[in-house]
């Protein structure tokens, strides 16, 4: 059996509903959450939406109704729009229009027959004496109260031809007599549709969501730009001080060539003077092996003249002077 969502948060509206709706073997969820619609839409996957045009939280069942026909993955499930019939014949000649109205209060009979029109042969209850509607059209809308029955044909094949028959002492409505409210040019409506829209709350708040979008886009490229002037900023002062550094790399360059010469000069200037030192050493260790030389030679001759000087006395000749070596 297909799967209905309500959303309306009129408590005693959406049990009505529920009531009406289950009686038929409809599978029913509900929310009462403006804001959170869209979300319960996507997890619930509904085969049908009965969504209400008064919504708690700020929200608006036509602002709703406009982002879900938006929406890539939900523009093609079936909407039933409910409430206050005033600005039906506008919202149907919308793009984003619903697929049937049922004004409030609601008339249980009417909702079911709105529901099944919007559902394929399988999945519709057999309804005593309704008919099946093109998915593409609002179709003949009967709305009944308790004791009389009010007529609307919209406005797709005959534009501005909007009537309500109620009784013998009611005329019709000159479409005339509604005033037009002035558009923005939006992607989702075409032309014609732009030129049939008729005064309501649907048109002054599809109004109010456009330029509340406006407004958030305005500021959102008015803080791009701003960042991006202060990027840009920075860019400058880092351009700057890039040619700064190379201002003062290009000063600094004969500076280094000369420091890097003496350095030269300086390594040269050290490796002259290990050689010397190293020269010096080998000079200084030659030097004392020549000292100790000379005075081991020195000791030998010390010896040789005691020597000499003991065989003379043996001999009997007289000992050589102490200066003879």
């Amino acid at each position: 059996m297909a799967k209905i969502l309500m959303i309306e948060s009129d408590a005693s509206v959406r049990n009505q509903m529920k009531i009406a709706l289950e009686s038929e073997g409809y599978q029913v969820e509900e929310t009462g959450e403006g804001k959170t619609a869209v979300d319960s839409v996507r997890q619930y996957c509904p085969d049908v939406i009965v969504l209400s045009v008064e919504l708690s939280q700020g929200q608006n069942g036509y602002i709703l109704c406009n982002r879900l026909r938006k929406d890539e993955e939900l523009k093609d499930i079936p909407i039933v729009l409910t409430g206050n019939p005033d600005g039906f014949a506008a919202h149907a000649k919308l793009k984003a229009k619903a697929n049937q109205y049922v004004p409030k209060p609601i008339n249980s009979q009417l909702l079911l027959t709105s529901v099944s029109r919007c559902l394929p042969a399988t999945d519709t209850p057999d309804l005593v004496g309704e008919e099946s509607a093109d998915d593409n059209s609002l179709g003949e809308l009967v709305l009944l109260d308790a004791d009389e029955s009010t007529q609307i044909q919209p406005p797709f094949t005959e534009p501005m031809d909007v009537t309500f028959e109620m009784d013998s002492a009611t005329s019709a409505i000159e479409p005339d007599l509604v005033p037009e409210v002035a558009l923005d040019t939006d992607p989702g409506y075409s032309s014609f549709e732009l030129e049939g829209l008729q005064g309501g709350a649907p048109v002054a708040d599809l109004n109010a969501e456009r330029d509340k979008e406006i407004t958030d886009l305005k500021k959102q490229v008015s803080e791009l730009s701003a960042e991006l002037t202060r990027r840009e900023t920075q860019m400058k002062a880092l351009a700057q001080r890039t040619d700064a550094l190379a201002a003062e790399k290009k000063h600094l360059e004969p500076q280094v060539a000369q420091l890097q010469i003496e350095l030269d000069a300086l390594k040269l200037e050290h490796e002259t003077f290990v050689k010397h030192a190293e020269e010096r050493t080998t000079a200084g260790d030659q030097l004392e092996r020549l000292q100790a030389q000379s005075q081991t030679d020195q000791r030998n001759r010390e010896k040789l003249r005691k020597a000499l000087s003991i065989a003379l006395q043996l001999l009997g000749e007289p000992s050589p002077p102490q200066g003879i070596s």
